[in-house]
């Protein structure tokens, strides 16, 4: 009989259950082919490093978990390998551990990069997200994570709280940036902060955030700012609301449909006002929610992440690399694309439909190449900066 180490069963089962970071899953086709045009650079790429905050809890249903048919999704081809991420072979999906996320809904306008003449838009306008954003210089992972969490849903993290590194994936460019995501965990059965943390409160900051802001740009004040007093006043967040599993990978599911479905009222008025044209693509976070639902609780979670190599997962899924050019970009998007031995970003967990498992997820890569370029980063410094950016 084989003995396989506790340790080397959970590598394995991180690889089953999670993203493998690479390009497309298959022949690029009409369902497809909206994303790969959008995410396709026009000038140089950057790749930063970025950290996240996913804030969860859990909470069972007395009438039963909740179920995801794929007949309830609008245009719901399988686009991205969506389908097959979800779905599996299946046509439901149950989420039988109970997850809940505190997620922002994001602002569609980026105020602070606008300016009276011109406007700018936020990566993922309108979306819920997960707190997060760019590393800054020098700046560790977790700090920067628990930063992002204090400025984006305007809550105190105190110096106590459990934060834990339990996934790491790279997204496609957005506007000539790829982000390499360090993704947090915090969990509320850990975290007595959490749990009393008033979610109305912090709609009502936001809300004031928000006329104070409108004050300060119609009399001109705003303007005249610096930036870094600019960026004390500026609304990022719009909203923030627990979501159970299933509504949260519905509203990522269907950023990716060829028309667009709007997340509700106030992503829509905002993309008629602003004209904006489609939603980016939120298969990577869609992921992100994936690979948390595959846990059970937090003894599963704990004995993961205690033994979590970030550096070597990093480097597994790094596949687009900074100073890219568009041409090199497109050539890696494409030539994968006609791989079948490669999978697209994401694609690697297919989901079983019974909410916890996945079903032959594939470890693809391109080792070699990674090789000659790999630099050592480690976890506990800073990544490639983005002087706060928001992705």
């Amino acid at each position: 009989m084989i003995k396989i180490s506790f340790n080397l069963f959970q590598v394995l089962f991180h690889h089953l259950y999670t993203i493998n970071i690479e390009c497309m899953a298959a022949t690029p086709t009409s369902s497809n082919k909206h994303i790969l045009d959008r995410t396709q650079p026009t000038s140089t790429l950057r790749v930063k490093f970025a950290a996240t905050v996913v804030v969860a809890r859990r909470r069972l249903k007395p009438a039963g978990p909740d179920v995801l048919k794929l007949s309830e999704l609008v245009n719901s081809d399988n686009t991205e390998n969506r389908v097959g991420h979800i779905f599996g072979t299946n046509d439901k999906r149950v989420f039988t551990n109970g997850w809940e996320l505190l997620m922002g809904q994001s602002e569609v306008q980026n105020h602070l990069r606008s300016t009276p003449d011109q406007v700018k838009l936020m990566r993922y306008g309108g979306e819920y997200k997960f707190a997060g954003g760019a590393v800054d210089p020098g700046e560790s992972l977790e700090v920067a994570a628990r930063r992002e969490l204090e400025e984006e849903f305007l809550c105190e993290v105190p110096a106590d709280a459990k934060l834990r590194l339990f996934d790491v994936k790279q997204t496609r460019p957005v506007r000539n940036t790829s982000y390499i995501m360090h993704n947090f965990v915090c969990l509320e059965s850990e975290n007595e902060w959490l749990r009393k943390l008033n979610v109305e409160q912090v709609n009502l900051s936001l809300q004031k955030r928000r006329d104070e802001f409108a004050g300060l740009k119609s009399s001109g004040a705003y303007w005249l700012m610096e930036k870094n007093e600019k960026e004390l006043v500026s609304p990022e967040v719009y909203n923030v609301e627990w979501l159970d599993m299933k509504t949260a990978i519905t509203h990522a599911f269907q950023s990716m449909n060829t028309d667009i479905t709007y997340v509700n009222t106030f992503q829509k008025d905002e993309f008629q006002r602003l004209r904006v044209e489609h939603r980016d693509p939120l298969y990577i976070t869609m992921t992100v929610m994936t690979a948390l639902d595959a846990f059970s609780g937090i003894e599963e979670i704990t004995a993961f992440t205690d033994s979590f190599d970030c550096d070597v997962e990093r480097e597994r899924v790094r596949w687009l690399e900074d100073g890219a050019t568009p041409e090199e970009v497109a050539r890696i998007m494409h030539g994968r694309a006609a791989d079948k031995d490669h999978v697209h970003p994401g694609a690697g967990k297919q989901g079983s439909g019974n909410g916890n498992s996945g079903g032959g997820g594939t470890v693809a890569g391109n080792g070699e190449e990674r090789e000659k370029k790999r630099v050592k980063r480690e976890c506990d410094g800073g990544g490639s900066g983005g002087g706060g950016s928001k992705m």
